[in-house]
């Protein structure tokens, strides 16, 4: 990986040279010290770019490598033209809105009763994390919470008779189902850089 991020660094000085460019990374909040160093050396490269960093910073951790970089960035002696957009997690009401915008639920529905319930349990599961939530909606989508029914025209709830397997999903079984779905190889790549951490 440190390879990988030298010749990244290489390719971004090159292409500053020539074009004005926009570096995004998002998510910070889960940045380890392999990012950290590498952005760290990108600001000791001196080359003109802008760039744009996301963070949810209720999940940083005291001894965040994310803290010490934005210190970093801030200090007056820094040349890094840079933003930094705190993003935070989801309400209850913000969840409420997703799941009724993408069910298509109508105010005045019987289905639009059981939003808030439903809002309530996806928010203690996902912590309103945006990730998980979409996670967290496709999965009830396959349990048949949400059920399109045809001779409705629009989708139903089922809330009643899934509540308890709902209550028993959490981030560890989307984390899961996810590493299911990979190759052989693929988990093999997964397995090693999870043993071996910032170092891979």
């Amino acid at each position: 990986f440190r390879s990988i991020t030298t010749k990244m660094i290489a390719f971004l000085c090159s292409l500053a040279e020539v074009y004005p460019f926009v570096l995004i990374i998002d998510d910070m909040q889960w940045a380890d010290e392999t990012l950290a160093t590498a952005l760290s050396q990108i600001m000791i490269e001196d080359f003109s770019f802008f760039l744009v960093l996301t963070c949810r910073f209720e999940e940083l951790s005291e001894g965040s490598p994310t803290k010490s970089l934005m210190s970093l960035f801030q200090n007056p002696s820094s040349q890094v033209n840079f933003i930094i957009i705190e993003t935070e997690l989801l309400s209850v009401n913000l969840i409420m809105e997703f799941l009724q915008d993408t069910f298509l639920i109508n105010n005045l529905s019987e289905e639009y009763n059981q939003l808030e319930s439903l809002s309530h349990i996806c928010l203690s599961v996902t912590r309103g994390n945006p990730f998980f939530v979409r996670e967290f909606v496709q999965t009830l989508v396959l349990n048949q919470t949400f059920v399109f029914d045809k001779s409705y025209g629009g989708w139903k709830i089922n809330i009643l008779n899934s509540r308890k397997s709902i209550e028993s999903i959490g981030v560890k079984s989307y984390v899961q189902s996810g590493l299911k779905s990979l190759g052989d190889s693929s988990l093999f790549y997964v397995q090693c850089a999870s043993i071996l951490g910032s170092a891979w």
